[in-house]
């Protein structure tokens, strides 16, 4: 769906149409698009938002050679899903070789892996995965809680004991919790200026944007910043479902860069570095706010 649309979108550049830049997908989730520079009078687009990259189908793998607990598994990771993410697919497989020939065939963005299994078991599996190159989420599913000191090496996302069905839940809904932010900062914003210039700006690379007259700056990483045509407030409308937090009239920051917050100086470090100030109004539900944030992640809808 994203490379459809920008195979339209490199059409155009070609005919002079227009200038933009890289298509990214979701599931390689270390590719980022670094637009450069200052796009000056620009007006901010949310339309391609959820058609482009938000609101696309998580694809979900289960795996494990018990047939009872993986449709335990599955059950459950059916049920939960729909809190965090607007659509997913879930298939289940009851080992290692078959789920690995249809992840080379098309790459799941999240799976969960039983340890011990026959032939090829949970560890083989991850590594496998690893050496193919194809990012993906890997959350080890087991009865041996001993094993969590052995699955380093294949750098999982997380570990889900399933000593019992309420730590299992308990366990599922927090790694759930944690993935829909993950995917959520995933998420391509597209910035059309009133030249016909699109910049796409990834949510995870926004630090925080300010309000200047008519204008709202988007301070991103690596020193780079986009100058959009917008009120803050609108800003703040379709960005504070995606972990965005108003501090200040004039200052909605990016919680995910947010390194810490400081009573005594009122005001709040960012992962650049920066300091912004805490402004009155909202100084008494901000430290909150966060902390709520921190603990429960983000749900869809």
């Amino acid at each position: 769906m994203i490379f459809s649309y920008m195979e339209k979108m490199n059409n155009e550049n070609a005919s002079g149409n227009g200038r933009f830049g890289r298509p990214i997908c979701i599931s390689s989730l270390n590719r980022c698009i670094r637009p450069g520079g200052l796009a000056d009078r620009a007006a901010f687009s949310y339309t391609d938002l959820e058609r482009m990259a938000g609101e696309r189908m998580i694809t979900v793998a289960v795996c494990d050679d018990n047939i009872p607990v993986l449709e335990k598994l599955a059950a459950m990771l059916k049920e939960l899903c729909g809190h965090y993410f607007p659509e997913t697919e879930i298939k289940t497989y009851t080992g290692g070789k078959a789920l690995l020939e249809a992840h080379e065939e098309a790459p799941f963005d999240i799976l969960f892996l039983d340890i011990r299994m026959p032939e090829v078991d949970g560890f083989s599996v991850a590594e496998r995965i690893r050496r193919m190159g194809k990012k993906s989420f890997v959350i080890f599913v087991t009865s041996q809680e001993e094993l969590v000191y052995q699955v380093f090496p294949y750098a999982p996302y997380s570990f889900i004991r399933k000593r019992s069905e309420e730590l299992m839940r308990k366990d599922m809904e927090d790694v759930l919790r944690r993935l829909a932010r993950e995917f959520q900062q995933e998420r391509l914003l597209r910035l059309e200026t009133a030249y016909h210039v699109a910049e796409y700006v990834k949510v995870r690379e926004i630090i925080y944007l300010y309000s200047e007259r008519n204008y709202v700056i988007y301070m991103l990483t690596e020193n780079r910043r986009v100058k959009v045509r917008r009120a803050l407030q609108e800003c703040e409308a379709e960005l504070g479902r995606l972990g965005f937090l108003r501090v200040h009239r004039s200052f909605l920051v990016n919680m995910e860069h947010i390194k810490n917050i400081s009573r005594r100086d009122n005001s709040i470090c960012l992962s650049n570095g920066e300091m912004l100030e805490i402004g009155r109004t909202y100084k008494d539900e901000i430290e909150e706010r966060f902390l709520t944030w921190l603990q429960k992640g983000t749900e869809h809808g």
